[in-house]
Order: structure tokens, then C-alpha cells, then sequence
């Protein structure tokens, strides 16, 4: 990164059920979070005008409260985006923004979205009053974010599991740059909530709550409630484990590499206490939310998970990014 101002762009993470924001300023080469919200849509995304749209970033950047100047990058739902291996000169459809990156792994990748979704949030981000600078690839965004991971090594391979309400995307990463990109079969969040629903015969507008809660060790049987909780939530992310052991196999195989030694999750699937655990168990590797203990934090900026953050303060950053490859 070269820092060319004192104050990064206003990210905005514009996802299927929340809206994030951050935005982060650099004092002597340091980076600190000066700003943050997390907002849940009033609506569901699909269908949604841009006049609607911009009210749900305006919440979030009231929400926000120390956002500063007017230059934006956003990103959309991996939900809205197809990310697919392509060659250098295969053409993309007109109706669909792209763009392509290289991988490191003797192949490109394109990510595309449909046109009309990006002029929206353009112009959403415009009736908010900001000025909408780039438009990112989620994949990219994390691979940057990785950068600010624990005991981060830039030759070191490290995974992402981008674990949002409607989608999951896994990433392999070295120097924060996406050298792997795969869309996950069984979907995000929402498919785990409802399976979990169903299996402790509760209604799913509760399971939410209780997931985020852990259960409750307060009762007399609150080890029970707990444990049932788990075996819950074991069983509805079964699916996800097992496609991500064939992802980690195919891999090893493309990129003639060992495989991460260690995942972070981001999204909703990070902020859901031991869920994460459960999925390193599964594949006998170390897997937890993903949190940037090196990034300073201002005083009274909102207590916000990092792993829900991360692609909002990686587009934050794009403001000081050299190399841009792959934003559309």
C-alpha cells in the first residue's frame, strides 16, 4: 500500500442482509478504524430500488456517525456475483461489469455482475451523497483484508471462508492477493439457521438470537441447551464441511501446493460463537473468525466483530492500493 492521504475511502459492504461500513484513517504508516457500523436491511435486496437502497446506506452511515468526506468503494453479495476460471481472451456478456485478475495458479479469473445491479448501487451511493470511487470483488476485498490476519506472513497461504447469509465462498490467498476463488454448494447462513430450526422445533425468526447467544449456561440446564445447540449446528453445517474437504483436495491439485493451514471466517458465519471450531474439527485444521489485532481502533467507535468489517475496511484501504486488479 502507498499512503497517499490520511484518510481512506468510506468502505461499504453492501450484502444480502446488512449493510457495513467502515472507514479507516493512517497515522505513520499505521492503520486505525475511525469509523463502523453494521445495519440490517430494512428489505430484501432482490427487487429493491435505488432510491430504497440509498436509504439503507444513509441508516448506516447515521449509524456510522464519524464517517468523513465524500469518496466511496463498494462491493456487492457474493449472492449478485459469478466468479468463474476464464481464459485472457474469453469474452464476457454485455449485460454483466467484469473483471478479471490472475490468480498465480496458470489461469484467470472473471468476476461479473449484472450491469444493472452496479449502476444501481452507483447511483444509491450517489443519492446518499457520496461518490462511488471503485466497485470491488468481494474475493479481492478479503484477499486484502487478509493482510491485517494474526501473525500474518505475506508468503504464507492462508483461506477465507466468506460465510454470508446467502451464499459461502472460500479464498486462497498469499500477499492479498486471491489466488484460489470457489462458490460453496448448501448455500450461507440462512440455510444453517433454517436447518437448525428445524431440528430444535423452534421458529427461525428465533434462531438468530440463539446462535449468536451460544445458548444459555445460566439454567440448571444450560449444559444440556447447549450441547443441543452444537449437535444442531454440527449437523446443518455438515454440508458446507464436506464441500469444503473436496475444495481444499481440488486445491492442493490446482495450485501444486500444501493447503492453508489455517481459515478465517467472515460474515455471519464469524460472528456465530463456535461455529468456527466446529468446522476446523471437521477438517482438522484451524479455523476462527477472522479479527485484525494490529488495526488501532479510535475511542467510542462502535463494538463491531472484525470478521462482519473486513471487506468494508479492505475497500476503506483501496484509497492508498497501488494495484487494483480485478475491481470493476
Amino acid at each position: 500500500m502507498i499512503w497517499k492521504s490520511t484518510r481512506g475511502w468510506i468502505g461499504v459492504d453492501i450484502g444480502a442482509r446488512a449493510i457495513k461500513v467502515a472507514q479507516l484513517t493512517s497515522d505513520h504508516n499505521r492503520l486505525r478504524l475511525s469509523a463502523a457500523s453494521v445495519s440490517v436491511r430494512a428489505s430484501e435486496a432482490e427487487g429493491i430500488s435505488p432510491r430504497e437502497l440509498a436509504d439503507q446506506i444513509i441508516a448506516a452511515r447515521v449509524l456510522a456517525e464519524r464517517l468523513c468526506g465524500s469518496h466511496a468503494a463498494a462491493t456487492l453479495s457474493m449472492n449478485d456475483c459469478r466468479v468463474e476460471p476464464s481464459m485472457a481472451d474469453d469474452a464476457v456478456s454485455a449485460d454483466r461489469c467484469a473483471g478479471r485478475w490472475v490468480a498465480g495458479s496458470g489461469a484467470d479469473y472473471t468476476l461479473s455482475v449484472d450491469t444493472r445491479r452496479v449502476e444501481d448501487a452507483v447511483e444509491s451511493l450517489s443519492v446518499a451523497g457520496w461518490q462511488c470511487e471503485a466497485i470491488d470483488g468481494q474475493p479481492l476485498a478479503i484477499a486484502r483484508a487478509l493482510r491485517l490476519s494474526p501473525d500474518y506472513h505475506r508468503e504464507e497461504l492462508l483461506g477465507a471462508l466468506d460465510f454470508g447469509a446467502a451464499s459461502a465462498t472460500f479464498i486462497a490467498s498469499t500477499n492479498g492477493l486471491a489466488r484460489y476463488v470457489r462458490r460453496l454448494h448448501g448455500g450461507g447462513m440462512a440455510d444453517v439457521c433454517q436447518s437448525v430450526a428445524q431440528s430444535l422445533s423452534l421458529p427461525a425468526k428465533d434462531v438468530g438470537r440463539l446462535l449468536r447467544g451460544g445458548g444459555d449456561n445460566t439454567s440448571a440446564n444450560g449444559a444440556g441447551v447447549t450441547r443441543a445447540i452444537r449437535d444442531a449446528v454440527k449437523d446443518a453445517v455438515y454440508p458446507l464441511t464436506q464441500e469444503l474437504k473436496r475444495t481444499l483436495e481440488h486445491l492442493g491439485g490446482k495450485l501444486r501446493t500444501p493447503g492453508p493451514k489455517r481459515i478465517f471466517v467472515f460474515g455471519e458465519g464469524g460472528a456465530v460463537p463456535g461455529l468456527s471450531t466446529l468446522v476446523g474439527e471437521a477438517l482438522g485444521l484451524t479455523v476462527e473468525p477472522w479479527s485484525a489485532p494490529a488495526l488501532d481502533r479510535d475511542t467510542g467507535v462502535a463494538v463491531v466483530p472484525d470478521c462482519l468489517l473486513g471487506q468494508a475496511i479492505a475497500l476503506s484501504a483501496l484509497a492508498w492500493d497501488s494495484s487494483q486488479e480485478g475491481v470493476l
